[in-house]
């Protein structure tokens, strides 16, 4: 069995993505909440991508597979966006996902 840590795999395509790994991997769930994950077989991490450092003792030694699900776009016309707007999606879409990483 491999070890596979989602990233935001308690809603949306990561619950889905977690539903389909549980029987063949040992998965790991690190997201804000865990009220979706009853019926999936994983070890749940209480982390929040946007303000958490992942606690890796929770983790096992190797992590086979990662998926990094936490994502936002801001859809609207690019002359309405204010840089603040670029920040927050920088900082979910890309910052956090390098912090993960080299956690």
């Amino acid at each position: 069995m491999k070890n596979i840590l989602l990233i935001g795999g308690s809603y949306g395509i990561g619950l889905a993505i977690a539903k389909e790994l549980q029987f063949e991997n040992n998965v790991y769930i690190a997201s804000r909440s865990n009220e979706n994950l009853a019926d999936v077989k994983a070890t749940h991490i209480t982390f929040d991508a946007t303000k958490d450092a992942i606690d890796t003792s929770q983790l096992p030694a190797v992590i086979d597979g990662l998926v990094y699900c936490p994502g936002s776009i801001n859809l609207r016309p690019f002359k309405g966006l204010k840089p603040e707007a670029f920040e927050t999606d920088l900082q979910i879409n890309f910052i956090s996902l390098v912090k993960v990483i080299q956690s």
